[in-house]
């Protein structure tokens, strides 16, 4: 969907009830997975508000309850727990992030304690999926992470090794693989869309639709 060219009708709280199926129309099941699992609402800081201080998480929670007819709130302790939180275990992973980026505080940020198994590239000064969206007039951080991006997925994709550094069977394989894994990652965090000022964590009971 293209977040550039959209209208306030776009956002109506009622054009979130269409059920219907299409690629630009997932916003849906976004806010579903939102009051359900993650909790990323956002709210306005106490000081210097950019938006009303009337959406608040109350506020969210009565949009949940309206959008699918039941009192629904995010358990979010239990998705850092049965997901792991940021203790990743898994490998080949690439996270990117603007460092003008609200959302950037929920990804990894440092790779150095995953000893390579994941890694994070950041770009000083840029906003939410810089690097997402095609451009002709990238900034400095833009072009160097797209680079960065560009030679980390090569190694990813190219024969896996084992310990010992032996390529192994099926390298190619492992390859692809790798970069199923770093698209799917970084979709899932593109697809956190949003330029919030702050994030609601709520620690309550998953109630049953």
């Amino acid at each position: 969907m293209n977040y550039t060219s959209t209208s306030p009708n776009d956002w109506n709280i009622a054009g979130f009830t269409n059920t219907s199926m299409s690629e630009d129309n997932m916003m849906r099941q976004w806010m579903y997975q939102s009051c359900v699992e993650f909790g990323y609402f956002q709210t306005a800081p106490v000081e210097m508000p950019l938006r009303s201080r009337r959406v608040d998480l109350a506020y969210h929670l009565e949009v949940c309850a309206r959008l699918f007819s039941a009192p629904l709130r995010p358990d979010t302790a239990e998705i850092n727990i049965s997901r792991g939180g940021k203790g990743i275990g898994g490998t080949q992973i690439l996270f990117t992030n603007g460092l003008a980026d609200p959302w950037k505080e929920l990804s990894i940020l440092d790779d150095a304690p995953f000893d390579g198994r994941v890694r994070a590239v950041t770009m000083e000064g840029e906003a939410h999926c810089a690097n997402w969206r095609p451009s002709e007039h990238d900034s400095k951080a833009v072009s160097a992470a797209r680079q960065a991006e560009r030679d980390i997925i090569s190694k990813y994709t190219s024969a896996s090794t084992t310990n010992n550094g032996q390529k192994s069977p099926g390298g190619s394989y492992s390859g692809w693989v790798g970069m199923l894994i770093v698209m799917v990652a970084l979709l899932a965090l593109c697809c956190a869309a949003g330029a919030g000022v702050a994030v609601a964590k709520i620690k309550a009971p998953r109630l049953p639709l």
